[in-house]
């Protein structure tokens, strides 16, 4: 069915020759003459992809891999240099990173060109960066007191992407895995015990700090995106009587 109908602020998705998402916005027109006649279409397109903005899983995948990745960088190096860990230890510790950032980097990438990933990409890392990081802490927790804040980033990369049930059970199990650390280590004494208990503490109630702030987050942009009326173009026939002779246009 034909129409001359005008629309505007129109989308289509497709992909690049290297597989990468593009979205094109799209609009038409309707060329007239002077009486109003449409004498023509046209129609207008532009490359918007860097304008449309990533799913929010996405973008606090991005957000976790630029601050959470080189803090726990600072803290292993820190350990290494300043702790008096073993010579393998240290060796351990540094492939683990390595390897740890190698991940991170990569499913960052794939989450940015692959949006409808995020989810189960979010969910990988945060089972890998756990293991990683009880690992690390183990490992190097006894010689560099900081090294218990890596269980606080887990735990707060969750409360981006998940509930507040799946929040909250991130933040126990990680609290708990501390706890278990300290033990393991011959942990002793009231103070000990009680700075201990507050870390844990400390790591739950961040999460969920965090996961409400998050969650508010997506409410707002929820709420937030307003429709647009598609603006349109109506085509006009003028009365015959009405019709005067055609202006000659200046050359």
């Amino acid at each position: 069915t034909q129409s001359l109908q005008v629309v505007n602020r129109q989308e289509l998705t497709t992909k690049r020759g290297d597989g990468e998402k593009l979205t094109l916005g799209y609009g038409t027109l309707v060329i007239k003459n002077t009486q109003g006649i449409p004498i023509g279409i046209g129609m207008t397109f532009q490359d918007i992809t860097r304008y449309i903005p990533l799913p929010l899983k996405a973008e606090f995948i991005r957000v976790v891999d630029r601050f959470f990745t080189p803090f726990a960088l600072s803290l292993v190096v820190a350990g290494l240099f300043m702790g008096y860990a073993e010579d393998w230890a240290k060796h351990l510790a540094v492939g683990l990173v390595v390897a740890l950032g190698i991940f991170n980097e990569a499913s960052a990438y794939l989450s940015k060109r692959h949006p409808d990933w995020a989810s189960k990409i979010g969910a990988t890392r945060i089972v890998t960066n756990f293991a990683a990081n009880v690992y690390l802490v183990y490992l190097l927790g006894t010689f560099w007191g900081p090294m218990w804040l890596l269980f606080v980033l887990t735990p707060v990369a969750t409360a981006l992407y998940a509930d507040w049930k799946r929040t909250f059970t991130t933040s126990v199990i990680s609290a708990g895995a501390l706890l278990a650390i300290y033990w393991s280590r011959g942990l002793e004494g009231a103070i000990g015990w009680g700075q201990a208990s507050v870390h844990a503490a400390f790591i739950v109630f961040i999460s969920l700090f965090v996961n409400s702030i998050a969650r508010m987050i997506m409410q707002m942009r929820t709420t937030g995106n307003t429709t647009v009326q598609k603006p349109t173009l109506k085509v006009h026939h003028p009365d015959p009587q009405e019709v005067k002779k055609p202006t000659r246009l200046a050359a």
